[in-house]
């Protein structure tokens, strides 16, 4: 596995097809890439951040406990880059969007397409 995926959690706003934006919370379920190739492959947890009108109201009240973030499943990564996705609430286009990000892909596709329109 010499591609250099996503060492460490981080936020991605995907755009949905059908309107609006799916913000997600990719967290990788190794340390590092040596645990991830004992194990044979990387995993990546992803979580819905969108936590709608406490967003923009963000309250800091004693006892109030923000609302957890919801589990969209899992992308699963082999050896040669292949993945799946471990779940059944994101769309196929949602999955490569987040796939691609994950393995630094996404800049070159957003480019290739900008090329060809």
């Amino acid at each position: 596995m010499d591609k250099v995926f996503l060492s460490g959690s981080q936020k991605i706003t995907i755009d949905r097809k059908q309107g609006g934006q799916l913000n997600l919370r990719v967290i990788p379920e190794f340390d590092d890439a040596t645990e991830a190739l004992i194990y044979g492959g990387l995993a990546f947890q992803l979580l819905r951040e969108d936590y709608g009108m406490f967003q923009l109201f963000h309250v800091e009240a004693p006892g109030y406990e923000a609302p957890k973030m919801e589990s969209l499943g899992r992308l699963l990564f082999d050896r040669e880059e292949n993945w799946i996705y471990d779940g059944d609430k994101l769309t196929i286009d949602e999955q490569e969007k987040a796939a691609e990000f994950i393995t630094g892909h996404r800049g070159t596709m957003d480019r290739l397409i900008e090329d060809i329109l």
